[in-house]
């Protein structure tokens, strides 16, 4: 996931982050989303697929204004 966000900057796609930080920002949405219900036994309303998408478009977008 490193290499693939570091390509994302090399092309001028990504603004220059930290891959190594996004890959585990990434990482740590989906391991969080997946074992959350199985951990504390509790489901979220909507479904996971749901769920990881609003969290990467936030990741991805992030949540200033333009």
């Amino acid at each position: 996931m490193t290499i693939y966000f570091q390509n994302l900057i090399e092309n001028g796609i990504v603004k220059d982050i930290d891959p190594d930080a996004a890959a585990m920002t990434i990482f740590s949405i989906v391991f969080h989303i997946t074992i959350y219900g199985k951990i504390y036994e509790q489901y979220p309303k909507e479904t996971m697929e749901k769920n990881m998408e609003k969290s990467l478009k936030i990741f991805l977008h992030g949540v200033l204004k333009n």
